[in-house]
């Protein structure tokens, strides 16, 4: 067990530092996970921060959640007697089993999606495959030079084997997958696009090839409104600079918003495991944004979930667009998975 954390002890007390639930003895003293980890941090950073009042945050009734103040903070853990021991084993490295845990699984996440970037800056394929071709044989990678102007067929597709690479939605019948993928599909390949133009610090969302994500013939269909093209790839973009989303974040919530009990059509027994999942990566985001975010917590949770629907709206009016397109010129032929997947 960790020398820093006695997790036999009481938890029906609260913590000596802040006031707050504790969850056990950490650094010998009754306290919560999150100063746990604050002392942790300040310890092993040599961390010195200052008060900008008289020192004496905790003992002024005025001033409103005094940890935020962290040289009191720091000050009232010593004072409560905790003591980092510096001859502790490796393993008080890795706070405890729900870290190493979250860890090893944003590692795993991390590089699936490095993996899901490369199908798609890397591969292009001659092949048509429709929605079913792909469920029917995900293992099957294109395997020639990406063409940009081809860029949302292989943003899809690479996004279904992303998923598809995952146990639980191979356990999944075809006939609940097929309902999934086309519920979901289209929104988190644009939430990909938008954590892209994101991490290549852009403002607005291009293909990996650097030219705009629409076809030009689209583009010049709707050369009267093109304000509507241009919002769907910046607007969201700018929310995501403002919260400043982490490649963390992005890997769980593109799972949590995969993992949808509530999509209409599917099995009482699809139902059930995405339920799990979901619960599984909520619960490793919460976890995340404890040890990231502290206190705020809370309301990083809020704003990441509110992205849902941010999403959801632009993928819808980028549907409509290209149902719009479709509907005026006939003649365009999309590639049979965009066909599925945007429901011309």
């Amino acid at each position: 067990m960790d020398v820093g954390s006695d997790l036999e002890s009481p938890t029906n007390q609260f913590c000596k530092v802040c006031d707050r639930k504790a969850y056990g003895r950490h650094y010998g003293v009754i306290s919560c996970d999150a100063c746990k980890m604050f002392f942790r941090r300040v310890y092993l950073g040599n961390m010195l921060y200052s008060c900008r009042r008289l020192g004496n945050c905790f003992n002024t009734p005025s001033i409103s959640r005094p940890w935020k103040c962290q040289s009191c903070r720091y000050k009232r853990c010593i004072d409560n007697g905790m003591e980092f021991v510096a001859s502790s084993p490796p393993v008080t490295e890795v706070i405890d089993t729900k870290f190493k845990k979250l860890e090893k699984m944003l590692g795993e996440l991390r590089l699936k999606d490095i993996d899901r970037q490369a199908k798609l800056s890397s591969f292009y394929s001659l092949d048509d495959p429709c929605l079913e071709d792909v469920l029917k044989d995900p293992m099957a990678a294109p395997n020639h030079v990406v063409d940009p102007h081809e860029w949302a067929f292989l943003a899809l597709f690479s996004h279904m084997k992303y998923f598809m690479d995952f146990k639980f939605v191979q356990n999944l019948s075809v006939r609940d997958q097929k309902i999934i993928f086309q519920f979901s599909t289209l929104k988190l390949t644009y939430f990909c696009g938008l954590m892209r133009t994101l991490n290549e610090k852009r403002m607005k969302m291009l293909n990996p090839g650097g030219q705009e994500i629409y076809p030009d013939d689209l583009i010049v269909h709707y050369r009267s409104t093109p304000y509507s093209l241009a919002r769907i790839c910046s607007e969201p973009v700018d929310r995501m600079i403002e919260w400043r989303i982490t490649n963390e974040e992005f890997y769980l919530l593109n799972l949590i918003f995969f993992c949808n009990p509530a999509i209409p059509g599917i099995s009482n027994t699809t139902q059930m495991s995405l339920t799990r999942k979901r619960n599984k990566y909520s619960g490793a985001l919460f976890h995340y944004c404890q040890i990231k975010y502290q206190q705020s917590a809370p309301s990083r949770l809020a704003d990441l979930y509110s992205l849902y629907g941010i999403i959801t709206t632009n993928a819808q009016q980028m549907e409509n667009l290209f149902y719009m397109f479709n509907f005026n010129t006939p003649e365009f032929k999309f590639r049979n998975l965009v066909t599925d997947l945007f429901h011309l």
